[in-house]
């Protein structure tokens, strides 16, 4: 994959899953020991992706002319690049689960969208959208689970939003920059890894 977006370690550190946003790019789940492909799926402009239950994986494909853009695709793990679902979803830039939930959370424009899953013990799984909630600015990039509770929305500036009550609070270390690629806050320390975009 060229032009790697994002990379997510999963199953206990042993394996990643990556994206990469070019325009012959996808998804690859890689083995971190073997460094071996254990699952690859095709969608040009791929931003993220995340893990579902039962070995299934959910890649947000932003925008395109593909007919695999501005969309979540649901995938097997067993069957590389077969789209077993599709949701619409313009700009799709960011997806997460929340196992404690049982949501997926995914951002487009302005929109955060959740999901639950349906279906999801047959051959044909869906994502049924449950509600959108419109954030405090477009343009957004990276979506990152902080805690069961909290989400971190950032592109233009970067806000918690806190589930429960569904209000956002803002980061104000990125009170005004418009090009936040990608946020990750460990609320117990304080840390924050950031990626901000310079041209």
């Amino acid at each position: 994959l060229v032009h790697c977006d994002d990379a997510k370690s999963v199953n206990d550190g042993k394996e990643i899953l990556v994206t990469s946003s070019s325009s012959t790019g996808g998804c690859a789940l890689i083995d971190r020991t073997s460094k071996k492909c254990l699952f690859y799926a095709r969608c040009n402009n791929a931003h993220s992706a995340t893990i579902l239950p039962s070995d299934r994986i959910v890649v947000a494909c932003s925008t395109g002319n593909n007919d695999r853009n501005n969309s979540l695709l649901e995938f097997d793990q067993s069957e590389p690049d077969k789209v077993k679902f599709q949701a619409s979803l313009t700009s799709a830039h960011g997806v997460q689960w929340i196992a404690s939930r049982q949501r997926l959370y995914a951002i487009g424009e302005n929109n955060l969208v959740e999901y639950s899953l349906q279906d999801w013990d047959t051959s044909s799984p869906k994502l049924k959208m449950e509600r959108t909630i419109k954030t405090p600015t477009n343009g957004l990039h990276d979506l990152t689970v902080v805690s069961d509770g909290e989400l971190l929305c950032a592109g233009n500036n970067a806000y918690l939003l806190h589930l429960d009550d569904l209000t956002f609070t803002e980061l104000t270390q990125f009170h005004g920059e418009t090009n936040v690629k990608s946020v990750n806050y460990n609320k117990a320390s304080g840390a924050i890894w950031a990626t901000i975009a310079e041209q």
